[in-house]
């Protein structure tokens, strides 16, 4: 699910194109290293949620090991399946119920995104 392309500089050069589908593959998330991220999806909600839970797990990750903490521990990947399936079983992609509730929070502080 996430993929790593390093950095070559201000992507002015066509060839790195090729280069960053190559190295996103069949991927939804890369981490563009020293440069930041990108999602690829089929639709903004599902892209926006994605990249909100990239966010998140490097949040957490960056919290545990300031707090010393060696080494994370990651669940076996059998409970990485059933999560996956959990997540896919609750109405829909990820954002299908987040989105409009998401839509809902930015009408009330600022409409004019719509415009």
């Amino acid at each position: 699910m996430l993929a790593y392309h390093d950095y070559e500089g201000v992507a002015l050069d066509h060839g790195e194109r090729e280069r960053l589908v190559r190295d996103l593959g069949t991927n939804a998330l890369m981490i563009l290293r020293n440069h930041g991220t990108l999602a690829a999806a089929s639709s903004i909600p599902l892209a926006f949620m994605l990249m909100h839970m990239l966010e998140k797990s490097c949040e957490f990750q960056v919290g545990a090991l300031s707090a010393g903490q060696d080494g994370l521990t990651f669940p076996p990947p059998e409970i990485e399946a059933v999560i996956q399936r959990q997540l896919l079983g609750m109405g829909g992609p990820p954002g299908a119920l987040a989105w409009p509730g998401l839509l809902r929070m930015l009408d009330r502080q600022d409409s004019t995104f719509r415009d």
